[in-house]
């Protein structure tokens, strides 16, 4: 089977309607959001339950009762969390456009930042990429992170700070004290930077006296 690309999504001259915004820690996220002004607020999100993934958009407007979007994508074998947070941003973007009279500014909030950096290329890829370093495999999650051979330095790395845990997909992806150290792989591995550029770690917040 062959699949057709459109070269790019648009002219590279096009500005860009929408600006982005990713702030360096969830405290100053929260602060932003507390002073929030917009009439018209959306709110993107994904979800993985029960194995499968969905995504979700609602739309608050000030006096209208709130509009929903949801979709579910299938199962975690077919689909990531990634790629819902991008179909979540398409529902947001629907509710925006089948708005009435609509008011701006407005915002989309979501809390994942490949998904808003990758908003902003206007270059199109390949739905089924193979691992540059692994002849005839795809680049999957779960290749990337636990078996591509190139990454072995990095992967001890991670190994040594998380233990046996560091070969366990769903603690990687789910646990709140592995984020840092996955973060700090991807990172390393400089895989993910012409994209995305390198990733931000959030502060740790210092222990109340």
């Amino acid at each position: 089977m062959i699949e057709t690309l459109i070269p790019a999504r648009c002219s590279p001259s096009t500005k860009c309607p929408y600006k982005t915004h990713i702030t360096v820690s969830r405290d100053e996220a929260k602060n932003e959001h507390m002073h929030l002004t917009d009439q018209i607020q959306v709110y993107s999100d994904s979800s993985g339950l029960d194995g499968k993934i969905g995504a979700v958009a609602i739309l608050f407007r000030a006096g209208a009762h709130p509009r929903v979007l949801k979709y579910h994508l299938g199962t975690d074998k077919e689909h990531t969390l990634y790629e819902a947070e991008t179909v979540s941003l398409t529902l947001a973007a629907k509710l925006i456009s089948t708005e009435r009279h609509l008011s701006f500014p407005l915002s989309i909030s979501i809390d994942n930042q490949a998904a808003l950096k990758s908003s902003e290329n206007t270059y199109t890829m390949s739905g089924t990429m193979l691992c540059p370093h692994c002849p005839q495999v795809i680049e999957t999650v779960h290749h990337f992170l636990l078996e591509c051979r190139h990454y072995r330095a990095e992967r001890r790395i991670l190994s040594v700070a998380l233990g046996r845990q560091a070969t366990s997909m769903q603690y990687l992806l789910t646990c709140e004290e592995a984020i840092p150290h996955l973060i700090q792989f991807i990172n390393s591995t400089k895989r993910l930077a012409p994209i995305f550029g390198e990733f931000r770690l959030s502060k740790p917040k210092p222990p109340e006296r």
